[in-house]
């Protein structure tokens, strides 16, 4: 086999670059920028607040996340039906990621239950983490490194709020670097990913 030339080598790497476009816009079309900026909203929203009336964390933290859950299913209905998954791979990994987060959400709730409550605080802090975890192994198991990177991100500046935060004022941080910690991300992945 003969070595490449110059030229061959820069072809090869300008089709390289290409192919990892069009993947970045497959990805941005395939709903995980609407679902980033989606969530990163919700949370913007229910933690501010949850600051600005404590008393309701409880019902606010029903309402939304329930609320989030059908716009993320209609919006993947909609995404499916529109013929953006094509292949039966395709169909496929959609449903075991769909069984993935289905999971995923149900330990992050049950075990958010279980410790005990202080302030609510606890138990949020608990809960985004299992879910950042998600989003962690998502982007190990889809080679996709800003989900591993957001849910690191999101982890450690959950923990420093917990950690050094009165309850109110961890509502607000949770706003601002939970909430932008999807939110920012999802805006980049639609407005740059094309």
């Amino acid at each position: 086999m003969t070595p490449l030339t110059q030229d061959e080598a820069r072809e090869a790497l300008a089709d390289i670059d290409q192919v990892a476009r069009l993947t970045r816009k497959a990805l941005a079309g395939s709903q995980m920028g609407t679902n980033l900026l989606l969530w990163g909203a919700i949370w913007i929203l229910g933690f501010t607040l949850s600051y600005v009336i404590p008393r309701e964390t409880g019902r606010i933290w029903m309402v939304l996340p329930g609320l989030g859950i059908v716009a993320t299913v209609v919006a993947g209905v909609r995404h499916y039906r529109q013929g953006m998954v094509q292949s039966e791979q395709a169909r496929k990994l959609l449903g075991q990621v769909s069984l993935f987060w289905l999971v995923v959400i149900i330990y992050a709730l049950v075990l958010g239950l279980l410790i005990p409550r202080k302030h609510g605080v606890d138990e949020l802090t608990l809960i985004v983490c299992i879910l950042m975890l998600g989003y962690v192994l998502m982007g190990i198991w889809l080679k996709v490194p800003i989900l591993s990177f957001i849910g690191l991100v999101v982890t450690v500046a959950t923990l420093v709020g917990w950690s050094y935060l009165p309850p109110r004022y961890f509502m607000l941080w949770m706003a601002v670097f939970g909430g932008g910690g999807l939110f920012v991300p999802g805006l980049y992945v639609k407005l740059r990913w094309k």
